[in-house]
């Protein structure tokens, strides 16, 4: 709440607030007239089938933290990487 507060002194809408910081405004209102109950959201109860491993998640974190890659955005490093042909 306070992100958007900062955003509408700033001059931004609240509806726009709302939309970059991917909560509903119906969701903040809720929040406004309930604010000791916070963010409710739970999230997933379980994980993805097709979730990466930690050992993948680390492999591609020793990818990416590599001196070919490391001053890179993502989307560089997807257009340089080299991908094995089938």
């Amino acid at each position: 709440m306070d992100l958007v507060k900062q955003a509408k002194a700033s001059g931004a809408g609240r509806a726009a607030s709302c939309q970059v910081l991917e909560v509903s405004l119906r969701t903040l209102e809720r929040w406004e007239k309930e604010p000791e109950k916070r963010d409710q959201r739970r999230g997933p109860d379980t994980v993805a089938a097709h979730a990466l491993s930690e050992e993948e998640k680390q492999a591609i974190m020793e990818v990416c933290n590599s001196s070919a890659y490391r001053d890179l955005s993502p989307w560089q490093m997807v257009c340089h990487a080299e991908f094995p042909q089938p």
